[in-house]
């Protein structure tokens, strides 16, 4: 598996915590793949982070005026982070139990840059084709087999009870989850009439990063905590203004019988973190970029078992 050096965004901004909020929204609306800002001290040493959820939750729901805010008040402390040579399998780990998107990179004491939960999914996609590939391969021994997957994936201190189930050499995309069976089912819905800081709050009463904009018929549109940050702080809406005057249409959307590894691809192509899973016109739930790692970690630790346990049986090989 690669290392998170690999696939990281390098940092290129850093800021002192008692520096205006302003600064920091301009990084984490602007074009770097981080949407992040880091916090140090006067060491240069990192001390917190700021994410879009942040300035959405801190700043827009709770109604503050950004001016008078400095990076200080909204920042996350202390910072969690990880080091370069880290595989991105253990790095999907951490941001799996942390419930994190975002990790930054230290080497020393000094952040050299940041891997998203997005990075993540694609990296291990990349694994899962290797791995797949082997599946299929009836002359490799499982000695070179340990040594190839060692590049790919690391599950030590893992348990599986795959381990010895009689696989047949199957494709990958036959045992990888349909988006169906990770979506989440319970879709938040606001009308177009509404204003964005109602659709904001109920955003953040309900702990969720993005809300469908209906018509009161059918789904129209998409707003998410970026697309709110974006129309108040750089295009200057009043946060009373309609759902429709912000809103993302048309949106996005996924069968439910895709696979997470299509709905993963989809989100890359199109550069973005969720997806409107929906049979015909009919909208059934939504799947996110970290409902995607989480699967793809799973998806990956199974296979990973499962072409160990060719092995264990003397007619898997036949």
């Amino acid at each position: 598996m690669k290392k998170v050096s690999e696939i990281m965004s390098v940092l290129k901004h850093s800021f002192s915590p008692d520096e205006p909020a302003s600064q920091g929204i301009k990084v984490v609306l602007g074009g770097d793949a981080n949407r992040c800002v880091i916090i140090h001290d006067a060491n240069l040493t990192p001390i917190g982070i700021i994410t879009e959820k942040d300035y959405f939750t801190k700043v827009i729901v709770k109604d503050k005026d950004l001016s008078s805010l400095t990076l200080n008040d909204i920042m996350n402390s202390p910072i969690i982070t990880v080091s370069p040579d880290l595989s991105v399998i253990q790095a999907g780990k951490i941001m799996k139990e942390k419930r994190i998107k975002r990790l930054p990179v230290k080497e020393d004491s000094e952040i050299k840059g940041v891997v998203t939960s997005n990075m993540i999914a694609h990296a291990i996609v990349e694994s899962l084709d290797m791995m797949s590939s082997l599946l299929r391969e009836t002359s490799i021994d499982i000695d070179s087999y340990n040594e190839i997957s060692h590049e790919y994936v690391n599950f030590e201190g893992y348990d599986s009870d795959l381990l010895g189930e009689n696989l047949k050499i199957d494709d990958m995309y036959r045992i990888a989850n349909n988006v169906s069976e990770i979506m989440s089912s319970e879709v938040l819905a606001v009308h177009q009439d509404e204003s964005i800081i109602t659709a904001s709050k109920m955003m953040a009463e309900k702990a969720v990063s993005s809300i469908i904009v209906s018509d009161g018929e059918s789904a129209v549109g998409l707003i998410t905590e970026r697309v709110v940050l974006n129309s108040i702080f750089i295009e200057n809406k009043d946060p009373t203004s309609r759902c429709s005057d912000i809103m993302i249409s048309p949106v996005v959307t996924i069968a439910p019988e895709a696979t997470i590894i299509e709905a993963s691809a989809l989100m890359k192509e199109k550069g973005i973190g969720r997806l409107l899973v929906a049979d015909g016109g009919n909208v059934k739930g939504i799947v996110t970029d970290t409902d995607i790692l989480t699967a793809m970690f799973e998806l990956a630790k199974d296979l990973h078992y499962r072409i160990l346990g060719r092995w264990q049986d003397s007619d898997i090989r036949t």
